[in-house]
């Protein structure tokens, strides 16, 4: 196991060497493209210059391949989860108009879209559940990045409010990394506020 997280964390700070890190304040409220606001109770690392589009944040606490905590705070009609490739096929996108099991699956579509490797990702347990002040929902997801092989655990919480997209989703190491934040996530997960 020692290895296998050793190997985790020089991944880790490879990929990490490529983005841009800031430091998130633990205690003080912090706003998310104007849309969402949320608290943290411990420091986090805010990381920029990753695949996902600019109306995406992302968090970690112990290194990008390890876990990540990402919002998505109003993504509107007709916009993709992730940024579309020169020269590729069209991301997912986004419609108003979608239900909770929609939003699973163009999460699902978008997370098994690989980076560079084939990643088998599967989602599902969708239950209702409030979030940010209104009716929203959950579901858990789990995958594999054929890059490096470790299991991967996930949840995400949001709801689709007068016809934009919230959604809070983190995903760890099964093995250690996703246990070891989860109380601090659900705790960030309910300060959760629209603005």
């Amino acid at each position: 196991m020692k290895t296998t997280l050793a190997a985790l964390a020089l991944g880790a700070a490879v990929i990490v060497g490529c983005t841009t890190i800031s430091h998130v304040p633990s205690g003080e409220r912090v706003v998310i493209n104007g849309e969402l606001a949320v608290q943290p109770t411990k420091s986090w690392s805010r990381l920029s210059g990753s695949i996902f589009g600019s109306h995406v944040t992302e968090w970690t606490m112990d290194g990008h391949q390890l876990n990540m905590l990402c919002f998505i705070a109003g993504l509107e009609d007709n916009t993709s989860i992730h940024r579309t490739k020169i020269g590729k096929t069209p991301e997912p996108v986004f419609r108003s108009t979608m239900g909770p099991s929609e939003v699973m699956e163009l999460f699902e579509a978008a997370m098994s879209r690989p980076a560079s490797t084939p990643v088998i990702f599967k989602a599902g347990g969708l239950r209702p559940e409030r979030f940010a002040g209104v009716e929203g929902f959950r579901f858990d997801f789990s995958f594999v990045d054929q890059a490096d092989e470790v299991e991967r655990k996930g949840t995400a919480v949001g709801a689709v409010h007068k016809g934009k997209l919230y959604l809070v989703f983190y995903h760890g190491a099964r093995i250690h990394f996703y246990g070891k934040n989860l109380p601090e996530v659900e705790s960030i997960i309910r300060s959760a506020r629209l603005l």
